[in-house]
């Protein structure tokens, strides 16, 4: 009887705050994984589609960030899952490329010059919306990946690296 006081002592705990960090650690890891995934499919396929389309070098170097964010977020999103540590810079190139496609589409494809006074803020907003989703998948790749995270992980609910 001791002992499923003692687990119940561990539980009441965890969870004294209304909600465990281990499953908000839990939900951001799915979450990265997730939007590496997709924005990596969506970048190769993208960045292939469009290699013929480019009509500036500005275009050029967007369609050329995709197709790299597209390989990065793969990668990078291999990495998160299995819990590598090699994840975090992978994931650091992704948000970088990310947001330079976003803040260099922004105006390569409508208004290089800038000469609509929309446009500055346009590129401002992508920018700072791509640079905090970046650096919260930045965060959980960290979060994932460090060591006494990983121990945690191994008994709750984690898909084992071979």
């Amino acid at each position: 009887m001791a002992r499923a006081s003692e687990i119940e002592a561990r539980w009441r705990k965890s969870h004294a705050g209304g909600h465990n960090s281990n499953d908000m650690r839990k939900v951001a890891w799915t979450i990265a994984a997730i939007l590496l995934f997709a924005t990596g499919v969506i970048g190769v396929m993208n960045g292939i589609r469009e290699l013929g389309d480019t009509h500036s070098r500005l275009q050029r170097s967007v369609n050329v960030a995709v197709l790299l964010y597209g390989v990065l977020g793969i990668a990078a999103g291999i990495g998160l899952v299995r819990r590598r540590h090699w994840c975090v810079p992978l994931s650091i190139g992704w948000a970088l490329t990310v947001t330079y496609a976003a803040t260099v589409a922004s105006f390569a494809y409508s208004d290089p010059t800038f000469s609509n006074g929309g446009t500055i803020a346009g590129t401002v907003m992508a920018g700072l919306s791509t640079v905090l989703i970046g650096g919260a998948i930045v965060w959980a790749a960290r979060s994932a990946t460090r060591a006494e995270n990983l121990s945690r992980a191994a008994g709750a609910d984690h898909i084992p690296s071979p």
